[in-house]
Formats: structure tokens, C-alpha cells, sequence
């Protein structure tokens, strides 16, 4: 165990700029409203402001609907975006995630660090260790129990744990080398699940530090991972073209799902929401893995992460830059 303290702001140029990380820029609180996009259409286009990087994790969070943009922390309110810059060299904002009365945590992939945001643009954050001439790249992210956050290092292959009271990290290698851990979620059992993208496994992290695995056919390509509505482990393969399922006693099915489906999450109607890369959409799925609804995203070019909140549906398209609110019961 390693203590980590928070990252020190360099002053570059001058006390505005470290003013602007705290602040959002004023020219995008009134920025872009969403708008409908046909009469009665389920699916509302917001566009965020324009960057070089697309919008890619999406979450609730302190005072609205939040989604990572390159270099920016960005929050959809009923009057805008508020932009919210990160500070440090080149950011690269990926996974976010929150726990109701607590800070937005986001991943950062360029900089080897994760970090917090609360409702006043006050942000926080955490080198990870990592070996000298590498990276660490976080990438899922799992809030609590307590004062822990816990995330995937991509590059590192483990499964790292921060505990925010003292800013120290534990970190906990996965049992395959280079497996590529990606996707995060804290199962009913109290353990941990993760998709292994490189190796085609899924894990389990049991709360003694003891791990699982799973392994799925080659070149399978596990991606996103959430708990379902009947309590099993779900997952998307995106390169196989299947939504997989591991209930509590360990039993793997599987479902074919074409299109590429890559994001999903829970909603509304005892069903699962997943992204389709290749086909553009959003698609609702049963616990039987059978498809019951689709939406089409104008604009979309490969839809990714997804999430339900307040009993919409929230995408991330970071090809086309670009998010979408989805309310399944209009479909």
C-alpha cells in the first residue's frame, strides 16, 4: 500500500486558469438545449460543446445528468451545459460514476489518476501507481462500500481500491497477466465483477481478495458489465454478438444480440438497455435475452455507454460526439 496524495495543480500561466477548473466556463452554462428530434419521438439529441474529444462516460450525479468530454467534465442541466475543465496536462476523462450524497468520480486515461468532482466544480485527484515508463488506465469504476472507490487498471491488469480518507491505493492483480480489465460492478453477493476485453474472461473479486474467472470464447471482446433486474451478472460481447449472464451459482448462458452491442445498464420494465455499435441504436432486452424494443439514434456512429436515470435511458456516442436521452415508455 502506497500513499497517494492528491495531485499538486502546477501554476502554468496564471490564477484564472486554475479559477476555470473550479468554475464552469461561462460561455457554455447557456450552451446547447435539447431538443426533439420528431413529434413523438422518444429520443432527445444533445450536442455537446464543440472539443476534439467525444462524449464518452455518462452518469448521474450533483446537479444533473454529467458526461466525460476529452478534457472536460461536462453537466446537463434544464438551462445548458456547464463545462467543467480538469486540470493537468492533456486530460483524457473516460468511466464515471456516482453514490447518491457523494462527489462524481471520473477516470482519467491519460494521466494515470482517478479524481472527484462535487456540485461546485471542486475537483480532486489520485495518481496511480504504476510502474516507471508506463501507464496506469483506469477504466471501470465501482463507488463504496464506505469511504472506497475501487477501478480497473486496463494496462496494469489489476483491480485497484482508493481509499479516499487516507488517499492510499491497494492494488490487486488480476490472476491472468495483460487480461485487459474493463468494465466494474458490485454484485448483490458483495464481490466485484469485470470484464477481461483482451483475455475474453469475466472475473469475480470475492470481498476476501479472492478471484474467479470465466472464460468466453476467443476474441469475444467483454465490454460493459451491470447487475440485472433478476439479480444475475450481465455483459455484453461485442465482438461475438451476445449478451452473457452468470447467476448466483456461477452458471454461464448466453444470448446472440446482433448489431454490436457493447454499453448496457438496467431500466425500467424488469429489463436491460444495451447500445448497439454497428446498428446505431438502443435496444431492450428481457431476462430471457430476448430483444422487446428498439430505437434507432439519429446521427448516432457507435454508440457506447449507457445508463438509466430517473426512468430514462442515457447514451454516450463518442464517435459522433454526441448524447442522447431515450424514454423507453414512449417507444
Amino acid at each position: 500500500m502506497r500513499r497517494i496524495a492528491p495531485l499538486i495543480i502546477r501554476i502554468v500561466t496564471t490564477v484564472l486558469i486554475l479559477a476555470a477548473a473550479a468554475m464552469p466556463t461561462a460561455a457554455m452554462a447557456a450552451g446547447p438545449q435539447p431538443t426533439a428530434t420528431g413529434d413523438g419521438s422518444p429520443v432527445t439529441v444533445i450536442h455537446p460543446p464543440a472539443g476534439t474529444a467525444g462524449a464518452f462516460g455518462i452518469s448521474d450525479g450533483p446537479g444533473g445528468v454529467w458526461f466525460s468530454h476529452g478534457g472536460t467534465l461536462n453537466r446537463t442541466t434544464p438551462h445548458g451545459i456547464d463545462e467543467f475543465p480538469v486540470p493537468g496536462p492533456t486530460p483524457n476523462t473516460g468511466t464515471l460514476a456516482w453514490k447518491p450524497g457523494g462527489p462524481l468520480w471520473f477516470a482519467d486515461r491519460a494521466n494515470s489518476r482517478i479524481g472527484s468532482i462535487d456540485g461546485q466544480g471542486k475537483i480532486h485527484t489520485y495518481e496511480i501507481p504504476h510502474p516507471a515508463g508506463a501507464i496506469a488506465v483506469p477504466q471501470g469504476i465501482a463507488v463504496g462500500p464506505g469511504p472506497n472507490v475501487w477501478f480497473t487498471d486496463f494496462t496494469g491488469g489489476t483491480i485497484d481500491r482508493l481509499d479516499v480518507r487516507t488517499g492510499t491505493i491497494d492494488v490487486h492483480p488480476v490472476p491472468t497477466p495483460a487480461s485487459g480489465p474493463l468494465g466494474l460492478v458490485r454484485g448483490p453477493d458483495g464481490a466485484l465483477w469485470f470484464t477481461e476485453r483482451t483475455a475474453a474472461k469475466v472475473g469475480r473479486m470475492a470481498p476476501d481478495g479472492t478471484f474467479a474467472e470465466w472464460a468466453l470464447a476467443p476474441g469475444a471482446f467483454p465490454n460493459r458489465i451491470t447487475v440485472g433486474p433478476d439479480g444475475a451478472i450481465w455483459f455484453t460481447e461485442l465482438n461475438a454478438g451476445k449478451l452473457g449472464r452468470i447467476d448466483r451459482t456461477g452458471q454461464l448462458t448466453e444470448y446472440p444480440v446482433d448489431g454490436g452491442p457493447v454499453g448496457i445498464s438496467t431500466g425500467p420494465g424488469h429489463a436491460l438497455f444495451v447500445t448497439l455499435f454497428t446498428d446505431k441504436a438502443l435496444v431492450r432486452v428481457d431476462t430471457t435475452g430476448q430483444v422487446t424494443g428498439r430505437w434507432l439514434l439519429p446521427g448516432a456512429a457507435g454508440p457506447v455507454q449507457t445508463t438509466t436515470i430517473g426512468g430514462a435511458i442515457w447514451v454516450a456516442d463518442p464517435t459522433s460526439d454526441t448524447v442522447y436521452k431515450i424514454r423507453p415508455h414512449c417507444g
